[in-house]
């Protein structure tokens, strides 16, 4: 019983440990709001990605919901403490409100992040 015990310890512990040094994606804000634009104006929003974990951060595919919507990022691997920079442009001419999810697929416990860009494309 003894050892039992002094086993699971030692599992939990070693759980609780491996838990702290993974890689944390941190972005400083999830949802771009880039307001009223005329169809003409370019739609930029950016993204700042911070590894706040003890390992490497590793994104393995940047997804936007839409063909008009480019995602770019400036780096996959972002080492501990260092950061980079996610430009999306949307090419989208259409009348009214729109909003564009991109979707980060990276090696963190959840696996995805969602950000969103939104605004509003009036007439000329």
């Amino acid at each position: 019983m003894k050892t039992l015990l002094i086993l699971i310890f030692l599992t939990t512990f070693k759980f609780l440990i491996s838990s702290y040094s993974e890689p944390i994606l941190t972005v400083d804000k999830n949802l771009v709001n880039l307001g009223k634009l005329a169809r003409k104006d370019k739609k930029i929003a950016l993204f700042k990605i911070t590894n706040t974990g003890k390992e490497t951060l590793i994104i393995n595919n940047v997804k936007a919901d839409c063909q008009c919507t480019v995602a770019q990022l400036s780096s996959k691997n972002i080492p501990p403490s260092k950061s980079t920079i996610l430009k999306v442009s949307i090419d989208d001419t259409v009348i009214g409100w729109f909003q564009k999810v991109i979707t980060l697929e990276s090696n963190i416990h959840e696996k995805k992040t969602i950000l969103v860009v939104r605004g509003k494309v009036s007439i000329d």
